[in-house]
């Protein structure tokens, strides 16, 4: 618990270190591993938080928290800008019949997609986690896609 503690600053460890201590130790009392180890990780991932002054008492922590929620709409527009550019290259192409494409396209935004829906409507860690995947996976069709032929052909 020691080390854990340290991960705070020096001020802010003097001030809540007993607190934080006691909340871990009977958080974790007859745990197992795994929440032991969710415990740790909660409490690391807060002190990080508190060493870049993003708290909820602070200036930029609460303009982070303000602004959080425009951030995942824009993760989904974006997302939805992806995917539609990819279906028109497809179609451009004539190369519609390119199920693996199309189902990745369609599956990267649909992700996003729900992801967006799943953060706005009060699920923020899963929903973020799960629209970041989706836009992952759109991004990461729009730069192969030179590589899986996905370009359109030359009429010249």
């Amino acid at each position: 618990m020691n080390a854990l503690l340290r991960l705070y600053p020096a001020s802010y460890r003097r001030e809540f270190g007993d607190e934080i201590a006691d909340a871990h130790r009977e958080a974790t009392d007859g745990a197992s591993r795994t929440t032991r180890m969710r415990e740790a990780a909660d409490i690391a991932g807060h002190a990080l938080r508190m060493r870049l002054g993003l708290g909820s008492a602070g200036r930029t922590g609460r303009l982070l928290a303000a602004v959080a929620p425009f951030a995942v709409i824009a993760v989904g527009v974006y997302t939805m800008f992806l995917t539609r550019l990819t279906f028109s290259a497809l179609r451009t192409a004539d190369r519609t019949g390119d199920i693996g494409s199309v189902v990745l396209t369609g599956a990267g935004g649909a992700a996003a997609l729900v992801g967006v829906v799943l953060a706005l409507t009060g699920r923020w860690a899963s929903g973020t986690w799960t629209a970041l995947a989706g836009l992952t996976a759109s991004t990461a069709l729009q730069i192969l896609r030179p590589g899986l032929g996905l370009e359109p052909r030359s009429t010249v």
